[in-house]
């Protein structure tokens, strides 16, 4: 019996390492799906758009995870070389009709806003145009918002400004890991001016105009608003 049960936990774990659980491959299967900017597909698992690996651990995650009020969770849109580049190579329609690994990005940008405005002791939203303008400002906002203001004495120290300084766009672009370090799925980092609204200069103007359109469309009535810096 016990060698029986060793058999088939081997079998099991063999099967999963090699591709997708049998009950992944069955969900998998009756999900819609559209093929993604690089070819490959996409499932619409609960009205989002996965790789089959991340519907497994989509469904693995929401069966073990259960949050805690001590929980601090960050959540934001990688910025990388792979943007740009899906949108220039062809990733631009379906973006505007949802249709993206991990998308709709909008829907997912609302619904952290929507409960930044119900709930806003439990979910902080942020925008990196507002950090770039007053970043200590906001940097009280986050320590406060943590739980851990900073005290007057800190604030006089220029604690503040020195953690700012460390979490600078130009002190983290000169890290050894940030300029050769590896991702799988990333040909290569490239790291671009972190300015506001730099964006648009990689991009023509018909498709930034687009993008621009699309964000005005899905935002509307949302009280939810960006700055374009379209020239």
């Amino acid at each position: 019996m016990e060698m029986e049960m060793k058999t088939e936990a081997l079998a099991n774990s063999q099967f999963t390492i090699g591709g997708l659980s049998n009950e992944c491959k069955e969900v998998v299967r009756s999900l819609p799906r559209e093929r993604n900017w690089d070819g490959k597909y996409l499932y619409q698992y609960h009205g989002f758009w996965f790789r089959p690996d991340v519907v497994e651990s989509t469904i693995s995650f929401k069966r073990r995870f259960k949050a805690q009020d001590t929980d601090i969770i960050l959540s934001s849109m990688p910025k990388s070389a792979r943007q740009a580049n899906f949108i220039l190579d062809g990733g631009l329609e379906k973006f505007c009709r949802d249709v993206e690994e991990g998308g709709p990005f909008w829907d997912h940008v609302l619904e952290y806003w929507r409960m930044n405005c119900e709930r806003p002791e439990k979910v902080l939203s942020l925008k990196s145009e507002d950090l770039k303008e007053d970043i200590t400002t906001h940097m009280k906002r986050i320590a406060e918002f943590l739980g851990v203001p900073f005290s007057e004495e800190e604030e006089k120290q220029g604690m503040i400004e020195e953690i700012s300084s460390f979490c600078s766009f130009q002190s983290l672009k000169n890290m050894e890991v940030n300029k050769f370090g590896k991702r799988p799925g990333i040909l290569a980092f490239q790291n671009r001016k972190g300015e506001v609204g730099d964006w648009a200069n990689h991009v023509s103007p018909s498709m930034a105009l687009r993008i621009t359109t699309i964000m005005e469309e899905k935002l509307r009535g949302s009280g939810l608003s960006f700055r374009h810096h379209l020239h």
